[in-house]
């Protein structure tokens, strides 16, 4: 009884500690993080895991605020912000798409 117990908490654990490295180039990953460093080339999260990754900005990231679209400059330390990226061959990450919360209205009148 304990031993097939035992067993799926063993598979649980290994598949759970397993998530960077399935992460494969070629494919879209999305993180969740907060931003812990912003550039006008790249920006850095910090996910649940306390994994930091960087990602690199280009000219066809694009970058939303809320429902509508946004720049770099929105980017700022400590929002959550949700990442599609693509990792690239040599296992660094360009960002496709930047998801940010909505502004909130006090912001908006600024």
């Amino acid at each position: 009884m304990i031993r097939p117990l035992l067993s799926a908490l063993g598979v649980c654990a290994i598949l759970a500690s397993t998530g960077t490295v399935l992460a494969h180039p070629g494919h879209t990953h999305k993180i969740l993080g907060t931003v812990t460093t912003v550039t006008a080339t790249s920006v850095e999260v910090l996910d649940r895991g306390n994994e930091k990754t960087t990602f690199a900005i280009t000219k066809d990231t694009k970058i939303r605020v809320g429902k509508g679209a946004g720049t770099i400059k929105d980017v700022r330390t400590g929002l959550r912000i949700v990442v599609e990226a693509e990792e690239e061959e040599d296992e660094t990450f360009v960002a496709l798409t930047i998801q940010l919360p909505e502004r909130p209205a006090q912001e908006e009148a600024r």
